[in-house]
């Protein structure tokens, strides 16, 4: 969250998170809250996917 904060100058707000270390590596979710335009919100979720991650937007708009 902090790389991606300067790197959009956007405030990222944790509202939840858990992880859990496996044998394949770190499994869990985290919650976050980001006021953002469709386009940032969009780079975004290619910068997560682009690490790995899985993004998904519950509310926009």
């Amino acid at each position: 969250m902090g790389e991606l904060t300067l790197r959009y100058g956007l405030p990222f707000n944790i509202l939840h998170g858990k992880m859990t270390q496996t044998a394949h590596g770190v499994f869990g979710q985290l919650w976050v809250h980001v006021v953002a335009s469709d386009e940032q919100l969009n780079n975004i979720l290619a910068d997560l996917k682009h690490s790995d991650i899985e993004g998904e937007v519950i509310k926009h708009g």
